[in-house]
C-alpha cells in the first residue's frame, strides 16, 4: 500500500510547482478563483499531513489511497493536455476532496 499522507504531500508539491502555469492558463476570474480555492485547500492538506501517521491496516484508508492515486492521475493527464481549464480544476477538486478525507483519518476533526 502506498503511503497516503506522502501522496497528499507529493500532490501539493507538484501542484505548487505548476500553479503559476495553471493560473496563467485560466481565461476568466471564475476559473482563477476556483483554482485558488483548491490550491489553498491542497496547501492546508499538505501542512496538516506533515508529521502525521495513519494506520496502514485500515481498509478505508487503503480505499481512499487508491481513489487518490486515480484522481491524481486524472489531474496529471488533464494538466498535460491543458485543454479545458474547468476540467483541470474539476480534477484538482476531486483529488483535494479525497486528500481532505485522508488527512481527516490522521487528524480527526480537522476540516479542509
Amino acid at each position: 500500500m502506498s503511503n497516503s499522507l506522502q501522496d497528499v504531500q507529493d500532490f501539493f508539491t507538484d501542484l505548487n510547482a505548476k500553479y503559476n502555469m495553471l493560473r496563467a492558463a485560466c481565461t476568466n476570474d471564475t476559473d482563477r478563483t476556483a483554482l485558488e480555492l483548491q490550491y489553498s485547500r491542497a496547501q492546508a492538506a499538505y501542512q496538516t499531513s506533515l508529521g502525521q501517521t495513519l494506520a496502514s491496516d485500515d481498509p478505508q484508508v487503503a480505499t481512499l489511497g487508491t481513489e487518490f492515486t486515480a484522481a491524481s492521475a486524472v489531474v496529471k493527464n488533464a494538466v498535460e493536455e491543458m485543454g479545458d481549464m474547468s476540467k483541470v480544476i474539476d480534477g484538482i477538486t476531486d483529488a483535494v476532496n479525497i486528500a481532505a478525507k485522508i488527512v481527516g483519518f490522521a487528524c480527526p476533526g480537522v476540516i479542509i
